[in-house]
């Protein structure tokens, strides 16, 4: 097997990524010493080591064949052989626990890949990348929020993510492969970075779409819990599952309205499929319909469904045998149900969320920090509002017609709006309403309701998270019961079978005595 360069063409701007080399190669999940090695098909690029159970390019239409794993490469790599055991190890010195060890078949292919490695780790980026998302787990203005702060900034200004969402409905939705092409890994790390240090805080109409829209995918995938929480995501499921079309629909419009489903997930879950409807509705020009924006953002959305995928381990494989294809097609069915579900909600969003759109909005206009400016005047000329113009009385006759009229598009708020505050709009987002309040009063209730809700929201959010830690300790004591009983059991036998060892031992002294 020679070690050729190959390249596939990315979808979109004419760069390609360089396959360094493609084979089987032996890995075993159990490290250097374990006796079984797993076969599988490796694939090396510049970035990183992907493998597979078989060949892709060789597999049949109806053979499942995901892709198992992913090793991240960077430049401090090196590689070391042993020609005795045809064992090829990669050492990262500046990575804890980053090494990886694989097998060759011959020592052809094992000098071979250890030439490919070498190339690839000369060109692969640096770990600066890397060590910086390291540093920035810990605190973060991006990665790693809690979903109560997804949106919106302690502040109230609009986040990273909200920021985001809003370019890509105003400036990405006409972008081909919009979501589903990928930007340079490194291009992303960057942008984030440039955020957080606060050299670019606002996403400009000149930037790349795609990069934006990886930025997205990232804080999403990087969040500390899945968006949708697991029973939410069984609620979904079985409403999916329900014969017909309009009772399928209401039965996802209540699993959703559940009061089980906490408020900020909620809203987390709306606001991102309200950007993936807005992407579907320029199909035509991005070639992105709802089932392909679904299959993108499906992952990220819907973490306990597609929890099956991480099954598919070399560890479950040892214990299944043969049978590791029974959990590949698990895998696959379960990516199929979450992109299915997601492709429902985006292509029923309307009617899903036909109540709570209105919410959204205002409450998104609220993070806007020309929006809080009540003393200035409407600007015709910037013309980049995300929702209309607030009024004092919501329930005036002029609403339907600013929210018909709305059509401009989404990166900014109008400077300006009339006599509406902050305290209205959350009173009204939150089902209360007050009676002709003065100025001085509606600013003070104003700062006094978003404390209020976000306490509320961090309570319901500890709520759950007791509530799930107390489930897991009452599983941890059932176990420790019968761990503990069946400890003292197997005292009680010790004890009697030490019992009978000194019967037989002063036995045999009386035996032996002369």
């Amino acid at each position: 097997m020679s070690a050729s360069l190959a390249a596939f063409e990315r979808p979109r701007g004419g760069a390609s990524i360089t396959v360094f080399k493609s084979g089987p190669l032996f890995i075993s999940s159990k490290g250097i010493g374990w006796k079984l090695w797993k076969k599988r098909w490796f694939i090396l690029t510049r970035t990183c080591l992907v493998f597979f159970k078989n060949d892709p390019q060789r597999g049949g239409e109806d053979e499942v064949n995901l892709s198992l794993g992913g090793i991240e490469l960077n430049n401090s790599g090196s590689v070391v052989i042993r020609e005795d055991k045809k064992l090829l190890t990669v050492l990262f010195p500046e990575s804890d626990g980053g090494d990886f060890t694989l097998k060759a078949e011959t020592s052809e292919d094992l000098h071979e890949w250890k030439t490919a490695l070498e190339h690839a780790l000369a060109q692969a980026p640096s770990d600066h990348a890397i060590q910086w998302r390291d540093k920035c787990t810990a605190k973060s203005l991006v990665v790693g929020r809690p979903i109560l702060l997804a949106l919106e900034d302690i502040d109230g200004s609009p986040s990273f993510l909200e920021k985001g969402l809003r370019f890509l409905e105003e400036f990405g939705s006409k972008a081909e492969g919009i979501l589903r092409q990928c930007a340079d890994v490194e291009e992303v790390d960057c942008r984030v970075e440039e955020y957080e240090e606060g050299r670019k805080t606002e996403f400009g109409s000149d930037e790349d779409a795609h990069v934006v829209g990886d930025c997205v995918k990232y804080v999403l995938r990087e969040l500390p819990s899945s968006p949708v929480p697991a029973s939410c995501c069984t609620a979904l499921l079985e409403a999916y599952k329900i014969q017909g079309k309009e009772a399928r629909i209401s039965a996802m419009r209540s699993a959703i309205l559940d009061k089980t489903f906490p408020e900020p997930n909620k809203r987390l879950l709306q606001r991102v499929l309200k950007m993936m409807h807005t992407v579907s509705c320029h199909a035509q020009e991005n070639r992105m319909t709802p089932s392909a924006v679904a299959a993108c953002m499906a992952p990220l959305l819907l973490r306990p469904l597609l929890a099956v995928g991480e099954e598919c381990e070399l560890d479950l494989e040892d214990e299944f045998g043969d049978n590791s294809a029974q959990l590949l097609v698990a895998a696959a069915n379960a990516a199929n149900n979450a992109q299915a579900i997601i492709t429902t909600l985006v292509e029923e969003y309307e009617n899903i969320f036909v109540f709570d759109d209105e919410n959204l909005q205002r409450c998104s206009n609220v993070g806007s920090p020309r929006a809080r400016d009540n003393n200035a005047q409407p600007d015709d000329s910037s013309s980049l509002a995300l929702d209309p113009p607030q009024i004092t009385n919501p329930d005036s006759d002029q609403l339907e017609e600013q929210v018909k009229g709305n059509e401009n598009p989404i990166n900014e708020v109008p400077k300006g709006e009339s006599n509406g505050s902050m305290g209205e709009i959350l009173s009204t987002f939150w089902g209360r309403s007050n009676q002709a309040p003065s100025m001085e009063s509606v600013d003070s209730c104003g700062e006094e309701e978003v404390d209020i809700q976000r306490l509320e929201m961090t309570k319901n959010d500890l709520q759950h998270r007791i509530a799930k830690e107390a489930r897991g300790n009452a599983i941890l004591q059932a176990r420790l019961e019968t761990r503990k009983q069946a400890l003292h059991q197997r005292r009680l036998a010790l004890e009697q079978h030490f019992s009978r060892l000194q019967e037989v031992s002063s036995f045999s002294k009386i035996l032996t005595q002369p």
